[in-house]
């Protein structure tokens, strides 16, 4: 034989030993329960009894559930829960893992991931439940299922160990927390919990969560939906809950519990919502509830969010109890057009109340405007035109050739007299405020510099005036904040560093070289 042969036939018999050691394994994913329980123990022990919980107020046929808490001599906290049902469509939601869930394609249902049963018992010691003629135990890393008489319902139970950040009377404070369905009756250590007293109910369009199918993803739509509110207590976290369920207690300074009948948009925590589906439930219940909201609450943190989203004649009504009248005006750094927009009838409000997205949102709308943008034609309108002297004639092309090399315009220069505006000068970039005037023109006021021999000659403050006047050119008046804004300011450190640099002298002396 070869050496060619013999080294073929090893190679041959290393592929066949290699093929012997292969092992086809059906499912492509093993589950770590130390691991998964670990995981779990980061979420509340109320919130995963929650989620039993939910699953009986999700089932039509259940009318009472039974939740009891205790503790055994070991310190542990043991969980009973009960309830009158037909038990569970399928033993395998019991343990299997992201099996699909009939409930994904009802909005009106809370489950989607069907993970509450895992997430429940992975954190347990040990625990069971009994289902039609069917037991199932779990104890360590080992599941036993057996046959049983059959019972009506389900019953569930399992042994958790003591967190030191749950007590068990914190466990049961915020199991009692949730709303009971006015069709459920759910029951917690012997006693009944009484249902939430209804304030309002109405319908909202806000985004929910839905398969179209089995075993399809779940998309994100907006649909019509049931929204309860509640009565809350003077020292209560106002709560937001899905179908009964709590999913999140809020910061707000809102009045109520709200119950949102459908799915909301969450993750697999369940325990989360986005600020933007707040802003939106926010804008639902104000649009809802302007009969319950007066001048006291009006103006609350969740109103001011709602404000982000609000239709036009829910906001002009929330500005009529809070203002007193819906022409609201942000008040200008310019006391005279402040005056004639108070004048005209508006309520000013200080520049930085509203969060910049009410602003936008307002401004869009209509409902909302600047005094400066407004009313700011009227301080110059009764202007009167000054024949300049020689030297109002020179100051003009010094400051003509200053805006020609700083922000590279050739400008207009007027000199006027009136007593409608404290202003010293003002520049236009689109020439609006006097109908003579033309787009980047600058305007001296004569009287408020106190006259002509003001421009016989350049002075600190006459430099540092043209200096800000000119900087408007970029950015106009930037919708009222000109005065104020970053960008403003940058430009009129730059024009004002421009002329630093090669000082005033240097546009006089080049005038004078052009005379």
């Amino acid at each position: 034989m070869s050496h060619k042969d013999h080294k073929d036939r090893n190679t041959s018999k290393s592929v066949e030993e290699t093929m012997k050691k292969e092992t086809i394994v059906e499912r492509r994913f093993e589950i770590d329960t130390k691991g998964f329980a670990t995981q779990m123990s980061e979420m509340k022990l109320w919130r995963l009894i929650q989620e039993i919980i939910s699953n009986s107020f999700d089932e039509k046929p259940v009318t009472v559930i039974s939740c009891d808490v205790s503790q055994d001599k070991k310190g542990r906290i043991v969980v009973d829960i009960v309830d009158n049902g037909n038990g569970f469509r399928d033993e395998k939601d019991i343990y299997t893992l992201f099996k699909d869930s009939y409930k994904r394609v009802n909005k009106n249902q809370r489950g989607r991931y069907n993970l509450g049963e895992k997430q429940f018992f992975a954190r347990a010691v040990s625990g069971w439940v009994k289902t039609g003629k069917i037991l199932i135990e779990f104890q360590e890393d080992t599941r036993r299922v057996s046959e049983i008489p059959e019972i009506q319902g389900a019953q569930v139970h399992a042994v958790f160990e003591n967190d030191e950040d749950e007590s068990l009377g914190s466990v049961i404070t915020s199991v009692e927390k949730v709303a009971v369905p006015e069709n459920k009756k759910l029951k917690v250590n012997g006693t009944y919990i009484e249902q939430k007293t209804l304030i309002k109910t109405f319908t909202a369009r806000l985004p929910t969560v839905i398969a179209l199918g089995a075993n399809q993803k779940l998309v994100k739509r907006v649909e019509d939906t049931k929204v309860f509110l509640y009565e809350k207590e003077e020292h209560e976290d106002p709560i937001i809950f899905e179908l009964g369920c709590v999913v999140q207690e809020i910061e707000q300074d809102l009045r109520w519990h709200v119950d949102i009948q459908q799915k909301i948009p969450q993750t697999t925590d369940r325990n989360v919502i986005s600020d933007a589906y707040l802003q939106k439930l926010y804008a639902e219940i104000t649009e809802n509830t302007l009969d319950l909201i007066d001048k006291e609450n009006c103006g609350a943190n969740w109103i001011n969010e709602a404000l982000k989203r609000t239709e036009v004649e829910t906001t002009k009504e929330i500005f009529v109890k809070r203002y007193g009248t819906d022409n609201v005006m942000i008040e200008s750094s310019d006391s005279a057009e402040n005056e004639r927009a108070k004048m005209a009838g508006a309520y000013l409000i200080p520049q930085g109340t509203l969060d910049s997205d009410v602003v936008d949102h307002l401004k869009e709308q209509g409902t909302l405007t600047y005094a400066s943008k407004e009313h700011s034609s009227s301080g110059w309108e009764h202007a009167v035109r000054v024949e300049p002297t020689e030297g109002m004639k020179f100051f003009a092309k010094v400051c003509k050739a200053v805006a020609k090399d700083v922000i590279k315009e050739d400008i207009d220069i007027d000199f006027v007299t009136t007593k409608e505006t404290e202003e010293f000068a003002d520049y236009s970039k689109e020439g609006d405020i006097l109908s003579l005037r033309k787009p980047h023109s600058l305007v001296w006021n004569v009287r408020r510099c106190g006259g002509k021999r003001f421009f016989d000659k350049f002075s600190a403050f006459a430099v540092g005036t043209l200096c800000h006047e000119i900087a408007h050119d970029k950015w106009g008046q930037n919708e009222g904040y000109g005065h104020f804004s970053h960008e403003f300011l940058t430009e009129f450190g730059r024009t004002a560093g421009e002329v630093g640099l090669k000082g005033i002298q240097y546009w006089i002396d080049k005038v004078k070289s052009s005379n």
